[in-house]
């Protein structure tokens, strides 16, 4: 079953969805990093962390200023998550990165 969603997907993605601020969605994101195996990532998975990330805090991330400490880590992290989601036409294409 391709669309079949793995359980270490799901449960980020409610961590993720469930951060209060950037900083927690931004620890849940090294959470993603360790429970995800890339076997377990289908095109429904990425869509789901697509979603559960979101591009607003993708696009903050990215866009962080000279001001913020750390704004090239940021930066960094940003492009990485961008491009796994790249990776994907339907996520590529997506309204969102295109805008």
């Amino acid at each position: 079953m391709a669309d079949k969603i793995s359980d270490p997907i799901r449960k980020c993605s409610i961590i993720l969805k469930g951060a209060k601020s950037d900083t927690e969605k931004f620890a849940a994101l090294f959470m993603v990093t360790k429970l995800i195996k890339g076997a377990d990532c289908n095109e429904a998975g990425r869509k789901l962390l697509f979603e559960a990330i979101g591009f607003d805090f993708v696009r903050r991330l990215l866009t962080s200023g000279k001001e913020v400490p750390d704004a090239t880590a940021y930066q960094s992290v940003a492009l990485s998550i961008l491009s796994c989601f790249c990776e994907d036409e339907q996520l590529a294409t997506h309204p969102d990165m295109l805008a």
